[in-house]
Formats: structure tokens, C-alpha cells, sequence
């Protein structure tokens, strides 16, 4: 995403834990290797380690999920708030949580 890699990274400098949070495609299997080939050319090598592959996100823990999936579902009530990575097809679901990389104001709210 335009202007994400440098969001993700300002965010990590402000001192918060960021992750990526990732789903697997289950018919692909390069699918894996090729999310942390990506994360390592684009972010770093160090950035590996912050990679959660989880096929159901709401087992993940932690504050706020930043995902361009309008509804996220699962087995469990999801601990974090949902912010919408803004994107064409999402724009008619009901969300007050929506960033865009590109606009600085809509993730400087994340720091607040």
C-alpha cells in the first residue's frame, strides 16, 4: 500500500508494538514463504519477527487491527478495535475507524 511501509515504520518509532497480521490463502502454497519474502525485502530482515500468520484474527490479541476487509469474523469477540484501511470497495460499510496511509491526519489519530 502506498505510504504504509513508512506509516508502519513511524508508528514503531513512536513506540508502539506494531504487527503484521496476516491470513494464509489456503489453495496457494507459496503463499506463506511469499508473505515473509515480501516483509523481508520491503521492511527488513528484523521485521520478521513481527509477522502473526493466523488464519482467524480474532484469536489475535492487542489494541487496534488496521485491515482492509470490511468484517472481520471468527471464533472469538475480537479484543482490538477495527480501523478500515481505506480502499474503493470498503467505502459504503459504517465504520468511524478509517486510515489512509497517504493522508497523515487519518493515521496520526492511531498515536492519539
Amino acid at each position: 500500500m502506498a505510504d504504509g511501509i513508512a506509516a508502519a515504520k513511524r508508528l514503531l518509532q513512536a513506540g508502539h508494538d506494531v504487527r503484521i497480521c496476516t491470513s494464509p490463502i489456503q489453495a496457494y502454497q507459496y503463499c506463506v514463504s511469499e508473505k515473509f519474502d515480501w516483509v523481508c525485502q520491503h521492511l527488513g530482515e528484523d521485521w520478521l519477527q513481527r509477522i502473526i500468520l493466523a488464519k482467524d484474527k480474532t484469536w489475535v490479541r492487542g489494541d487496534i487491527l488496521i485491515d482492509d476487509k470490511p468484517q472481520i469474523s471468527g471464533s472469538l469477540i475480537p479484543q482490538w478495535q477495527h480501523w478500515i484501511y481505506d480502499q474503493p470497495y470498503n467505502r459504503m460499510q459504517n465504520n468511524p475507524h478509517r486510515v489512509s496511509w497517504s493522508q497523515p491526519e487519518t493515521w496520526a489519530q492511531l498515536l492519539t
